[in-house]
Parts: structure tokens; sequence; C-alpha cells
């Protein structure tokens, strides 16, 4: 299957703690998913810490956006993102730390529709910059 780059705007402020700010635009789905965890993961390895995921410019987000910022949040805790071949196993550990909410990443101004279905997945979600940037 053939893996699209998403078109990711990157951006860094400093406030109490350095943030990363990244803009995904377009659909968070199976063929843009990979591009997302590794744009985040460039992102970690040039030393930030602290993420928010913009993402108001996601018109749609399906099952493999959630596992994409599920494997985010996991590289942003330190551990090692979920195993994109890790199929029904993967997801399955995914629904059962939904509770596992992030220290250092947080999502800003999801579209309506997108909100409703990151509503269960755990990961804080903000209506603006300074309320995400203030709550690290």
């Amino acid at each position: 299957m053939k893996h699209l780059v998403m078109d990711t705007l990157i951006s860094r402020v400093q406030d109490k703690v350095p943030v990363a700010i990244l803009r995904p635009h377009g659909n968070l789905d199976r063929l843009t998913y990979l591009g997302l965890i590794d744009r985040s993961k460039e992102v970690y390895d040039s030393g930030q810490r602290f993420l928010i995921l913009d993402l108001s410019d996601i018109n749609n987000i399906g099952l493999s956006g959630l596992y994409a910022l599920h494997s985010i949040a996991m590289l942003f805790r330190g551990d090692e993102p979920l195993d994109p071949e890790g199929g029904w196993a993967a997801m399955r550990w995914m629904a059962n730390h939904l509770d596992d909410a992030p220290l250092c990443i947080r999502l800003l101004k999801p579209q309506p529709h997108v909100r409703r279905a990151l509503s269960t997945s755990g990961l804080p979600i903000y209506d603006n910059l300074a309320e995400a940037m203030a709550s690290f």
C-alpha cells in the first residue's frame, strides 16, 4: 500500500518549556498516518520533548489516525511507538491504554467531527494555543 506524505508545518515556541507545534493538513488516515509519525519522530529526535498537534486543518481522522496519535504520544513519553505491522494486537494495546494521558503532548483545535472521534482517545484537547502552552 502506498503511503502519502502529509503536508505538515512545524514551528517552535519557547514558553515555560520549549514546545514544538506540528500542524498537519488534510486527512489523517491509512494513507498518511505513517508520515505524521515520521515527522513527529524527526521533531523528537531534534531534542524537542513537548509537542502540540494543531489539528485544525485535519478534515477527517480514521482509526489509523488515532493509532498515529497514540504512537506519537508514546514516542514523546520516551517509549517505543506501536509497531505499524502489529495489526489488531497493537489496536488492542492502544484501546487498553487510553487512560495513560501523556504528559508532553496536547491536541489543539480539532474540528467538531474530528473532536468527536477523539473524545475517547484519552489525549488532552485544547481550544486555544495559550491554554495548551500553559498546560505543560
